[in-house]
């Protein structure tokens, strides 16, 4: 199934942004796009850090590289509020267990098939 250039335009430019620490921009972007073109990007971007931490090993990682990663990602001056425990257990899930999909519950209030993402972001208020 193809990536609609509507979504993954704006998703590129929020990544890129974000990689080079951009936060006025990101937020631009973000804003720009609106609700609906942000929350399709998310699946774009879980996909897209899976892809980062096997490049980063060259190869599918096991779950030390998954752990020096959220280590690295941990100590980094990102602002976040997140845990080297909380990067482990999400890289774990879309990259060692192959799926994000295990972690998702579904809700009685949507209809089948349609369930609640949960998302390790954090709001910044340097944003």
């Amino acid at each position: 199934m193809p990536i609609d250039p509507k979504i993954e335009q704006p998703t590129r430019a929020m990544l890129g942004h974000a990689i080079r620490h951009e936060l006025g921009d990101l937020a631009s972007v973000i804003q720009a796009a609106g609700n609906d073109t942000l929350l399709a990007s998310i699946p774009l971007c879980l996909f897209a850090s899976a892809y980062i931490a096997i490049d980063v090993c060259k190869r599918w990682p096991t779950n030390a590289d998954i752990r020096q990663i959220a280590k690295s990602a941990a100590e980094s001056e990102t602002g976040l509020d997140i845990t080297e425990q909380e990067i482990h257990e999400y890289l774990s899930a879309i990259t060692i267990r192959s799926s994000i999909t295990s972690h998702m519950s579904p809700r009685p209030d949507r209809p089948p098939g349609r369930t609640r993402l949960p998302c390790l972001a954090r709001w910044n208020p340097r944003i």
